[in-house]
């Protein structure tokens, strides 16, 4: 029986392109590892970065990443290295923007030897967001919640094809948060020492983060004007606990070539049309612009695009709409015990939950309980099981 390879959308992109390149069925045999790319280069002035990685099988948690590679993009005016920051992440030695009229190939060649090349791709055009807004609603199932809406003015020299998503940061506030931690100093047959002591880090604040994995894709053909106006890129509903406190999202806009949306348009309908895109054989067939130098049977997965882009960040507090009423329920429901300290060496529910990680503390006990503690489960007491306390540098709080 063939081992099907599960290939995850939000981590690297397996798709179909436009009909100037052959089609090839995606048919894998028994632990076959095809190079995954995830490749866009954009008219931003930075450090652009580079995806590699491998399709992976379904009983394999994460995907492979592809180390030691030489990746270098080149221009008919220079050549742009990079250089692996992150096992599989690749990142230009020098800031540089793609510019309009440069042609853009990226070579790769892997640390066993094996090359590969992309076809030309070149900026077609830029894009300019005049407004991201904000503004209560009700959406289809008529659930309160705001709704987020993107206007912009575009010019794409070769047609009216763009692709948007965003990226959601929020604020995390622990609800069972204790400055202390239950910490087991010594365990004997008749000997307990189990102290409760400072924490060491910041667990109650944090920041989490989601990267929409949904396809987006607008064609403006039709519209009076190559531009967008209001058109609705997120709902957060009123009881989302991503909006308990304060929220922020950013959205971009991508002009993307005729080839370029076509990839895009293809893997929508293979992701719309399963109910996730972990099915056991993706349907219809998979193409690259990416290929083996040395062989031509091989299959490369992902794409290699070149694409105007602009971005607007909005925030939002929960109070600022909300004024009144309970916030959003937590993550996770949170409930407190107090597990009982007696038993033998070995089997004592405290120290077995401490040792585990299955409980953390909360609260001292009064005297005379069965336990010392009150506990309650990880998640609802140390907010970095859920997110980050590193804030992150592009967030304002609230005057």
């Amino acid at each position: 029986m063939k081992s099907y390879l599960k290939i995850i959308l939000a981590s690297f992109l397996v798709v179909l392109n436009s009909a100037c390149v052959e089609e090839v069925s995606i048919d894998f045999g028994d632990n076959q590892s095809n190079l995954v790319v995830h490749a866009i280069i954009t008219d931003e002035l930075k450090h652009q970065q580079i995806t590699l990685s491998r399709t992976y099988p379904f009983d394999t948690k994460e995907a492979p990443a592809e180390k030691g590679a030489v990746v270098i993009l080149s221009s008919n005016e220079q050549n742009y290295p990079f250089e692996e920051v992150e096992e599989g992440q690749y990142r230009s030695v020098t800031a540089f923007a793609a510019e309009a009229g440069v042609s853009y190939k990226l070579s790769i060649t892997t640390a066993d030897g094996r090359s590969y090349s992309s076809e030309t791709k070149s900026l077609v055009g830029d894009v300019s967001i005049d407004d991201f807004s904000v503004s209560q609603g009700v959406n289809s199932d008529n659930e309160e919640g705001l709704s987020f809406e993107l206007s912009s003015s575009n010019s794409n020299s070769e047609g009216n094809y763009y692709r948007i998503d965003y990226e959601e940061t929020y604020k995390i506030i622990a609800p069972y948060w204790s400055a202390y931690d239950a910490v087991i100093f010594a365990e004997g047959f008749h000997t307990i020492d189990v102290r409760a002591i400072l924490r060491e880090t910041e667990e109650k604040e944090c920041y989490g983060n989601f990267k929409s994995t949904r396809i987006n894709l607008v064609n403006t053909y039709n519209f009076q004007s190559d531009e967008i106006r209001d058109l609705p890129v997120r709902f957060l509903k009123k009881y989302d606990p991503k909006g308990m406190y304060r929220y922020s999202i950013e959205v971009k806009q991508y002009a993307v070539d005729a080839q370029t949306y076509a990839y895009y348009q293809s893997l929508k309908e293979i992701s719309d049309a399963s109910t996730t895109v972990f099915t056991q054989s993706q349907p219809g067939q998979i193409n690259s612009n990416i290929y083996s130098e040395s062989n031509p049977e091989e299959v490369v997965l992902g794409y290699f695009e070149v694409s105007g882009v602009d971005s607007r960040r909005v925030f939002v507090d929960y109070r600022d709409y909300y004024p009144d009423g309970n916030r959003p329920n937590y993550f996770y429901a949170c409930q407190t015990s107090i597990p009982s300290i007696s038993g033998t060496m070995g089997n004592r529910p405290l120290l077995e939950a401490i040792k585990s990680d299955e409980l953390i503390y909360f609260a001292s006990t009064e005297p005379g309980s069965e336990g010392p503690f009150v506990m309650v489960l990880p998640f609802c007491g140390d907010c970095t099981r859920i997110g980050s306390n590193i804030k992150p540098e592009f967030w304002i709080d609230e005057d």
